[in-house]
């Protein structure tokens, strides 16, 4: 069987929450921010703290390209600030990394936005990375 890299899969299957798992899993240090293995697609149970959770929008039938979107829930297992910061630029450079995002012409994510915000009432932070599943290579 013929391996290839997250960003040849990711090119080639319309799901990429799959291949988006196995490429944050790879990452050592995000897995050892997390406590684990704690990355999860489309979770409805109430999984360890920290964990990420992957979701994947439907294509929108009035965009020709085809473009979905891609949102990472990040939850951090602390009422700290930069312990959610820390967890978003580490999956944001283990994405980069791995040539998911970023500037070059085979990435197959568009950063749309990201950040961390504290829930009301509480001292939890929730940090989300939303992504646009680009359906057509960037064109110069």
């Amino acid at each position: 069987m013929i391996r290839m890299s997250p960003v040849t899969m990711i090119a080639n299957d319309p799901n990429v929450t799959t291949d988006l798992r196995d490429v944050l899993l790879a990452d050592s240090r995000l897995v050892r921010l997390l406590g684990g293995k704690h990355v999860f697609i489309d979770v409805e149970s109430d999984p360890p703290a920290p964990h990420i959770n992957i979701a994947q929008s439907k294509p929108d039938a009035f965009d020709p390209r085809g473009d979905r979107l891609v949102s990472l829930q990040i939850w951090p297992h602390s009422g700290e600030r930069k312990v959610a910061e820390a967890l978003i630029a580490r999956t944001e450079r283990a994405l980069e990394k791995a040539g998911v995002t970023g500037d070059g012409t085979s990435a197959r994510l568009q950063k749309l936005f990201g950040g961390a915000r504290r829930l009301p009432d509480s001292r939890e932070f929730h940090c989300i990375l939303r992504y646009r599943e680009m359906g057509y290579p960037a064109v110069s």
